[in-house]
């Protein structure tokens, strides 16, 4: 397909803190929001379809995984402490080669990550302003 790429080798700055990501571990909601289909029976038996906008849903949201190292512990550590020192916000940006999305502003860590032993990943929840109208 011309034109057209995988979005691999991928990573994540938190307030400009680089975070190398388990490949394939990260996912971000936009922000457009989460729509109410109703249909209705219109004029001569006609369904109509009509839909309700979630407003309590138009917000940027995702996860990703970090490698549980002592390099890792000690960025995730500066970065809640720039979060605190800025009433609990950053701005989360993610990259792949060749592509960036826009940067979620206002964003929040959501979750108190396990640090655990192993080779597996930490996982790091997110939420912010939506970065569509």
């Amino acid at each position: 397909m011309a034109g057209s790429q995988i979005l691999n080798n991928n990573w994540v700055k938190v307030n400009n803190i680089t975070f190398d990501l388990l490949e394939g571990s990260w996912k971000i909601k936009k922000g457009y929001g989460e729509k109410e289909f109703t249909p209705s029976i219109g004029e001569g038996g006609k369904i109509n379809a009509n839909y309700v906008e979630k407003s309590s849903t138009k917000f940027s949201a995702g996860e990703f995984q970090i490698y549980n190292t002592p390099d890792n512990q000690t960025k995730f550590d500066t970065v809640m402490q720039q979060m605190k020192s800025n009433n609990g916000f950053g701005t989360i940006s993610a990259y792949s080669t060749g592509f960036a999305y826009p940067p979620i502003v206002k964003a929040i860590i959501t979750n108190d990550p396990e640090w655990t032993g192993g080779t597996g990943g930490i996982t790091i929840s997110f939420a912010g302003e939506a970065v569509v109208e």
